[in-house]
C-alpha cells in the first residue's frame, strides 16, 4: 500500500513540473511573438537595444514596460528607441542602473523626487517635451551628454552624491539647476543653453563645476550659487551673467571668455585666484565689492563698457597686464592687499579709452602703470600706494588728479607725458619721487604737497604753469636741465636744499616766478639774477632770503650783489617826484647801497682832486687867511704868494675844505676868494661860481660823505 502512495505522489509531481514546464515555454513563445511584432530584442536585465536604421515605428517602446521594469529593482537599458507615452517616476526609487542612448522622449518626463541608487546615464538622447528631475537624488553618477532638451529642463534642488556630467548638452529652452548640491565635480563642458539657465543657489562642495567652452545665449544666473572652483574657459556668454554673491572657494576661471551683456559679479567671495585672461566684456563689467581671497589675473582682456572694481577686495596681486579699458574703469574704494600691475604684455600697452578712477582705493604692494596710455580723465584721489609706484612711460591725454594721493614708497613718473591739466594737490610722497625727463604740456598743480624723500626733476619740461605752492620739500629737490617755459609759483613753498642747475648745465626761465615767501636752506644756481629779475610781483623776502643763505654758504660777494639789485629794483618803484627818490639816489651813486666801500673813497677823492685843480689853476683862487690886514705897501707880496701856489698846497686847502670837521694843518693858511673861477693856466672861464662858493659846495659834500662813509662802516645805511 505505501509503495503505491509513493509512486502516485512522484507521478503527480512529474506531471506538476511538466506542466509548469510547458505553460512558460508557451507563454515565453508568445511573449517572443509579441516582441517579434515590435521588433524587440530581449537581452539580459531586460534591456532594450535598437537598431538606429530600423523604421521609428518599430522603436517605440511603453512607458508601461519601463516602468513595470523599474519596479522590478532591475538595470534598465534603452537604446535607440522612441517613448511616445509620457513618462512619470515621481517619488520613485530606481534600484538599477537607468541607461538610456541616443533614445527620443516624445512627451513630458517627470522624475521629480525620484531617488536613482545606481549610475544614471542619458547620452545622445533628446527630449521633445518638458522635464523634470526637481528634487531627485542621484547616489551615483550622472550622465547627460550630448542630450538635447527641447523644452524646459527643471533639475532644481536635486542631489548629486557622485559625479554628474552634462558633456556637449544642449538646452534649447530654460534649464533650470536652482540649488542643487553636487558634492562632487559637475561638468558641463561644450554645452548650449538656447534660453535663461538658473544656477541660483546651486552647491557645488567639494569638486569643480566644469563650464568649458559653453555657449549661454540667455540669461546665465549663478547668484548665490556656491563652488570648490568654477571653470568657464573659452565660454560664450551671449546675454546677462551674474554672480551676484556667489562663494567659490577654490578660484574662477573665465579666461578666453566671450561676455557679450552685462556680467554682474558683485559682492562674490572667491579664494585663490580669478583668472580672466584674454576674455571679452562688451557689456558692464561688475566686479563691484567682490572678494578675492588671493590674486586676480586680467591679462590681456578687453572691457568694451563700464569696468566697476568699486570696493573690490583683493588679499594679493591684481594684474590687469595688457587690458583695454574702452569706457570708464573705476576702482574707486578698492582695495588691494598685493601689487596692482597694469603693465604692457610683449608690445600690448595697458589701455585706458575712458575714464579711469582709482578715487580711495588702497594698494598694499607696488603700483605698476608703466607704458599705460589714458586717452581720457585719470583719478588717483586720496589714493593710498604702500609699495612702490611705477609710472614710467605713461601717456596721459586728458586731465589727471593725483589730489590727495599717499605715495608711501619710490614713486617713478620717468618720461611720462601729461597733455593735459595734472594735479598733485595735497598729496604726500613719504620717498623718492623721480620725474626726470616728464614733459608737463599743461598747467602743472603740486600745491600743499608734501616730498619727505629725494626729489628730482631733472631734464623735466614744462611747457604751462607749474604751481608749487604751500609745499614742502624735506631733502634735496633737484630742477637742474628742467625747462620751465611759463610761469613757475613757488609762492610760500619750503626747500631743504634747492638746486636750480648742475655741473652741466642749468634750469631755463621762460615765464615769471613766484618766489613770494620760499624758504630754503641751500640754493645752486648759476644765475640767480635771471630767477629774480622774474619775480613777479615783486616782494622783497625773496632777496633777503637768497642773501640770507649765500652769506651762511661764504658767498657774501654773491650776497651783496643780490642786495644791492634788491635795492635798486626797490629804487626805480619809488616817485621821481618824491624827497625818498633823493635819498635812494644818493645811496645808489655814492655808497652803493652801503656795500660797495671803494665807491664812497673814490668819489671823496675825485672831490680832493677836483678842488685841488680848481685853486691851483688860477692865482686869484686863495688868499691868506690874513690878507685883509696886510698893508697896502704889500699887497703885491701876498698876490705875489698867491701867484706861487704849489699843487700840494692846493690839494691840502681842498682837502681841509671837504674835512671841515678835521683840522688839517697844512691847509690853515689860505682861503677861497670871492673871485669867480678861472682856470688861467688852460686859459678856461671865468664860471659863474665863486671860489668861496665852490668851496661852500665842497664843505657840504664833505659833511654828506663823511658820516654817511661812517654809517657804512657800522651797517647803518643796509635794510
Amino acid at each position: 500500500m505505501q509503495t503505491s502512495l509513493r509512486i502516485m505522489t512522484v507521478a503527480l509531481v512529474f506531471i506538476s513540473t511538466l506542466t509548469v514546464f510547458i505553460t512558460a515555454k508557451i507563454s515565453f513563445g508568445q511573449e517572443q511573438i509579441s516582441h517579434k511584432n515590435h521588433n524587440y530584442s530581449l537581452i539580459i536585465n531586460d534591456s532594450l537595444c535598437f537598431d538606429k536604421d530600423s523604421p521609428s515605428e518599430d522603436r517605440v517602446v511603453g512607458a508601461a514596460w519601463l516602468k513595470e521594469t523599474a519596479q522590478r529593482g532591475v538595470n534598465i537599458y534603452v537604446e535607440n528607441a522612441i517613448i511616445k507615452d509620457p513618462i512619470d517616476f515621481r517619488y520613485f526609487t530606481f534600484e538599477g542602473e537607468v541607461v538610456f542612448k541616443a533614445t527620443q522622449f516624445l512627451s513630458d518626463v517627470q522624475f521629480s523626487y525620484a531617488t536613482f541608487k545606481r549610475i544614471v546615464r542619458i547620452q545622445s538622447s533628446t527630449f521633445h517635451e518638458n522635464v523634470d528631475f526637481s528634487i531627485a537624488k542621484f547616489e551615483l553618477s550622472a550622465s547627460f551628454d550630448s542630450t538635447t532638451f527641447f523644452k524646459s529642463s527643471t533639475f532644481s534642488h536635486a542631489i548629486f552624491l557622485k559625479r554628474s556630467t552634462f558633456l556637449s548638452t544642449i538646452f534649447k529652452k530654460d534649464a533650470n539647476f536652482e540649488s542643487i548640491l553636487a558634492e562632487q565635480s559637475a561638468d558641463f563642458s561644450k554645452s548650449v543653453f538656447m534660453a535663461k539657465t538658473d544656477f541660483n543657489g546651486s552647491h557645488f562642495l567639494s569638486e569643480s563645476a566644469w563650464f568649458f567652452d559653453c555657449h549661454f545665449y540667455g540669461k546665465a544666473d549663478f547668484a548665490g550659487a556656491k563652488m570648490d572652483q568654477a571653470c568657464f574657459n573659452g565660454s560664450i556668454f551671449k546675454s546677462e551673467v551674474s554672480f551676484n554673491h556667489a562663494e567659490i572657494k577654490s578660484g574662477l576661471l573665465i579666461s578666453d571668455c566671450k561676455f557679450d551683456g552685462p556680467t554682474n559679479f558683485a559682492w562674490m567671495k572667491t579664494g585663490i585666484a580669478v583668472q580672466c585672461i584674454s576674455s571679452v566684456f562688451k557689456g558692464i563689467a561688475d566686479f563691484n565689492a567682490i572678494e578675492i581671497e588671493g590674486s586676480a589675473f586680467f591679462r590681456r582682456s578687453a572691457f568694451h563698457s563700464m569696468a566697476d572694481f568699486r570696493s573690490a577686495h583683493i588679499t594679493s596681486n591684481a594684474e590687469f597686464v595688457g587690458a583695454t579699458f574702452k569706457k570708464l574703469a573705476s576702482f574707486n574704494g578698492a582695495n588691494i592687499d598685493g601689487s596692482a600691475l597694469f603693465m604692457p604684455l610683449d608690445t600690448v600697452h595697458t589701455t585706458f579709452e575712458g575714464k579711469a578712477e582709482f578715487g580711495r582705493a588702497r594698494i598694499g604692494g607696488q603700483m605698476s602703470l608703466r607704458g599705460a596710455v589714458f586717452k581720457d580723465d585719470a583719478s588717483f584721489r586720496y589714493t593710498e600706494i604702500r609699495g612702490q609706484t611705477y609710472f614710467r612711460d605713461v601717456r596721459f591725454f586728458k586731465r589727471v588728479l593725483f589730489i590727495g594721493t599717499k605715495f608711501f614708497r619710490d614713486a617713478d613718473f620717468r618720461r611720462t607725458v601729461f597733455s593735459d591739466t595734472t594735479e598733485f594737490n595735497n598729496s604726500v610722497f613719504e620717498t623718492e619721487v623721480t620725474f626726470i625727463s616728464t614733459e608737463f604740456q599743461s598747467i602743472a598743480k603740486f600745491e600743499a604737497t608734501k616730498f619727505f624723500g629725494m626729489t628730482r626733476f631733472k631734464e623735466a619740461k614744462f611747457h604751462s604753469k607749474a604751481i608749487f605752492d604751500y609745499s614742502s620739500f624735506n631733502l634735496n629737490t633737484h630742477f637742474a636741465t628742467t625747462e620751465f617755459l611759463d610761469d613757475l609759483s613757488l609762492f610760500e613753498t619750503t626747500f631743504r636744499s634747492l638746486s636750480f642747475s648742475d655741473s652741466i648745465s642749468s634750469t631755463k626761465f621762460g615765464g615769471n616766478v613766484d618766489l613770494r615767501g620760499c624758504v630754503y636752506d641751500r640754493l645752486e644756481i648759476s644765475s640767480w639774477k635771471d630767477m629774480l629779475d622774474r619775480q613777479k610781483p615783486y616782494e622783497r623776502q625773496p632777496y633777503v632770503q637768497l642773501e640770507k643763505v649765500l652769506r651762511y654758504a661764504g658767498k657774501d660777494e654773491e650776497a651783496d650783489k643780490v642786495y644791492r639789485e634788491r635795492r635798486i629794483k626797490e629804487g626805480n618803484k619809488l616817485s621821481l617826484f618824491s624827497l625818498k627818490v633823493i635819498k635812494d639816489r644818493a645811496l645808489r651813486w655814492f655808497f652803493g647801497y652801503g656795500i660797495l666801500d671803494s665807491r664812497v673813497l673814490w668819489i671823496s677823492l675825485a672831490i680832493v682832486l677836483f678842488g685841488s685843480f680848481i685853486f691851483w689853476g688860477s692865482e686869484e683862487s686863495l688868499r691868506p687867511k690874513d690878507s685883509q690886514k696886510c698893508p697896502l705897501h704889500s699887497q703885491s707880496i701876498c698876490k705875489s704868494s698867491s701867484h706861487n701856489l704849489s699843487w700840494f698846497v692846493a690839494f691840502w686847502v681842498s682837502l681841509k675844505i671837504f674835512l671841515p670837521m678835521i683840522d688839517i694843518i697844512a691847509g690853515n693858511e689860505w682861503e677861497p676868494t670871492h673871485q669867480k673861477v678861472t682856470i688861467s693856466k688852460r686859459k678856461i672861464g671865468p664860471f659863474p661860481i665863486t671860489y668861496s662858493r665852490f668851496a661852500a659846495c665842497q664843505r657840504i659834500l664833505g659833511w654828506f660823505l663823511i658820516p654817511m662813509g661812517i654809517a657804512y662802516m657800522f651797517g647803518f645805511l643796509k635794510q
